[in-house]
C-alpha cells in the first residue's frame, strides 16, 4: 500500500478521549490541542510529521479560519495526506476578547482538520466558544460521509485527494454532501473510471 499504509495505521492507532468538559453545555469533547498530544506518539511510531497551516478569510462580514494539516513522510518529506477544517468567528462570546474567539474558531478549525484526516468523530463534539451551530452542524454531516468515502478509498489504495482532483477537478472539502452520496452509491463504477484516467 505504500507511503498510504503509514496513515492507514495512524487512524487505527489514534486514540483520543474527550478530556475537556463543557459546564454550559454540560457535555465532554476533545479539543485540537488534546488531539495533537495523543498524536505525537503515533508520529513518532510511523516516522511522519504533521504540519498545520492557518488563514483568514472575510465572507459577508464574517471571519473564517481555515486550517489546513498536512501529513508528511519523515523519511524523504514527501506528502502523504492533506486535509482542510474551517471554522467561522463567534460574533461575540460572554468573557471572551477578539483574541480568544479568533483563537477557539482557529483550534475548532485544527481540530476539524485532524479529525477529517485521522478519521476522528467529532460528530457531537462543539469548540466551548464556537457558536456556529447552523454552519458546523450542516458541515459536521458532510465531514462524516467524507471521512467514509475516504476510507473506503483507502481500502483500494486510492488517496482521496488524487480521487477528487482526478474525477471532479477539485479539492475534497469543496465537493457538495449530495456528490458524496453519489459517489458512494456508484462506488465501484467511481473507482474503475479513476483507474482508466490515471491508468492504474
Amino acid at each position: 500500500m505504500g507511503k498510504i499504509s503509514k496513515l492507514l495505521k495512524m487512524q487505527k492507532k489514534l486514540v483520543v478521549p474527550k478530556g475537556q468538559y463543557n459546564s454550559f453545555g454540560k457535555y465532554n469533547y476533545r479539543s485540537a490541542e488534546d488531539i495533537m498530544v495523543a498524536l505525537k506518539v503515533v508520529q513518532e511510531a510511523e516516522n511522519t510529521v504533521v504540519v498545520i497551516d492557518t488563514d483568514i478569510e472575510t465572507a459577508n462580514g464574517w471571519n473564517y479560519i481555515n486550517a489546513t494539516a498536512t501529513l508528511y513522510d519523515a523519511d524523504d518529506g514527501e506528502v502523504i495526506a492533506v486535509t482542510h477544517g474551517k471554522a467561522r468567528e463567534a460574533e461575540s462570546k460572554k468573557g471572551a476578547d477578539e483574541s480568544q474567539i479568533t483563537g477557539s474558531a482557529t483550534s475548532y478549525a485544527i481540530k476539524r482538520a485532524l479529525s477529517g484526516m485521522f478519521l476522528i468523530d467529532d460528530e457531537k463534539d462543539a469548540d466551548t466558544l464556537n457558536d456556529s451551530e447552523d454552519y458546523t452542524q450542516k458541515d459536521n454531516a458532510k465531514t462524516v460521509i467524507l471521512s467514509q468515502l475516504e476510507k473506503k478509498l483507502l481500502e483500494n489504495n486510492i488517496n482521496i485527494n488524487n480521487f477528487v482532483k482526478t474525477l471532479f477537478k477539485k479539492r475534497k472539502n469543496d465537493l457538495t454532501e449530495k456528490k458524496i452520496e453519489a459517489t458512494q452509491s456508484r462506488f465501484t463504477s467511481a473507482i474503475d473510471k479513476y483507474r482508466k484516467l490515471t491508468k492504474q
